[in-house]
């Protein structure tokens, strides 16, 4: 991932081409397909069984992971973060839903992070809503907010003040 970041974000877009067909799953299935695909394998339904594995999903999830990487990443973290910008771009209708859900995981577990993790989980967060025109599902935080109001630092008020 060396080169241009907008290359980059193509190639991922594009991995499944260069691998096995029946190594992952089809493009854009929802977790719902997936768990009925996962239990039509435990009941030995599919045979041989399906794949569950999301492109989309390992594709940022390796991203993610080198962004985390402690105690500091390969590369910038801002390249990587451009690299999302750009995958999301690229195929907003699949790669979308894989954000929200690692977005909704680090928030969830924010508390749980190393000070480290926290900064470049708000940076990537804040980074990557402000490409979007600010598009989340806001009222998902109201609750947290109204609850960590009277405190005076919680990781998910930082959040909340920063975005």
């Amino acid at each position: 991932m060396s080169f241009n970041q907008k290359e980059a974000s193509i190639q991922l877009s594009i991995l499944d081409l260069f691998c096995s067909r029946d190594l992952f799953s089809p493009p854009g299935s929802t977790i719902d397909q997936l768990s009925l695909i996962a239990k039509d394998n435990e009941s030995g339904e599919n045979q041989p069984p399906l794949s569950t594995w999301k492109v989309e999903d390992v594709a940022v999830e390796s991203i993610l992971t080198m962004i985390f990487q402690l105690p500091k990443s390969l590369y910038n973290e801002i390249y990587y973060y451009t690299v999302l910008i750009s995958c999301c771009r690229e195929s907003p209708e699949s790669i979308a839903p894989v954000f929200g859900r690692a977005i909704r995981f680090f928030y969830n577990n924010l508390e749980t992070f190393d000070y480290e993790l926290k900064i470049r989980f708000m940076d990537w967060m804040t980074t990557q809503i402000s490409n979007f025109d600010f598009s989340w599902k806001w009222d998902e935080w109201v609750a947290d907010s109204v609850k960590y109001a009277n405190l005076t630092y919680h990781p998910k008020k930082e959040l909340h003040s920063k975005t």
